[in-house]
């Protein structure tokens, strides 16, 4: 029995709904605040070293905050907001916590500066000047040697075999010679600057001299002390730097540029 041929089903594909058209993703550029904001960031962090860069940390924060505003008015045109979120944690966590560290940091060194000026010119008034010379000396020093070892193989010292003029010497010994010269006192007076040379820690103090005004010493005069730190058998330990005596209060600045240059 015949049977009329049936038409064949159509099996080609139809293209007027291309799925390939709607899953498309939509081009969205970033945004060139939210970079800033992460490199600004990121360079913020150098302000634990200089609170210089503290100034970045704001600039971090503002751009981020800048992208974001960008971001959720053009949604469809613009992203990074994660990279804004880091951008402005980091200047947030480097502007905070910087100067905190540093403020804590610089107390330190004050109440450690302070504490050892005072058994310093405790020294000078009551002990002498050798105890004086050898207590400003370096940790290490005071370790291999006595007070009076430590005078006895200064005078015993050729001058063409010494590296050069101690000038703590002559100025402690200045010092001394008006604490003898009768009725005489030495006292911490100030700390005028304080902070970091590189990783060594330093302080500025500043001591009173005052008594009888005689022919060769005015009532009252100062002294400047630099003293820096070191880590000595586990602990910071204190020695004098340099002297300037007589020193005129408050001229520290002047002081820091003729001898050591500018600090960091």
């Amino acid at each position: 029995m015949a049977t009329e041929p049936q038409a064949a089903s159509s099996t080609a594909p139809s293209w007027t709904d291309s799925p390939i058209e709607n899953e498309l993703p939509t081009y969205r550029a970033i945004s060139s605040w939210a970079v800033a904001s992460l490199v600004l960031g990121m360079i913020s962090l150098v302000s634990f070293a200089s609170l210089t860069f503290v100034a970045a940390s704001v600039a971090a924060i503002a751009c981020g905050a800048a992208a974001q505003r960008s971001i959720r008015r053009y949604p469809d045109l613009v992203t990074g907001t994660g990279l804004a979120n880091l951008g402005i944690t980091l200047g947030l966590v480097s502007g905070l916590a910087a100067p905190t560290l540093s403020t804590v940091q610089h107390s330190i060194i004050g109440r450690q500066a302070r504490e050892y000026s005072t058994q310093l010119v405790e020294a000078l008034e009551s002990k002498g000047m050798a105890d004086a010379y050898w207590l400003g000396q370096h940790p290490q020093v005071r370790a291999q040697m006595t007070p009076q070892g430590l005078m006895t193989d200064v005078e015993n010292t050729p001058e063409q075999e010494m590296a050069g003029p101690d000038t703590r010497l002559s100025m402690l010994r200045a010092i001394s010679q008006r604490l003898a010269s009768g009725d005489q006192h030495i006292h911490f007076d100030d700390i005028e600057g304080r902070g970091f040379s590189g990783i060594t820690p330093f302080a500025y103090v500043r001591v009173m001299l005052d008594g009888p005004e005689t022919e060769d010493f005015p009532a009252v005069q100062y002294a400047l002390f630099r003293v820096e730190g070191t880590d000595y058998e586990g602990q910071r330990q204190w020695y004098v730097k340099d002297v300037v005596f007589p020193y005129e209060s408050g001229s520290q600045a002047s002081v820091v540029e003729s001898a050591h240059g500018h600090e960091h």
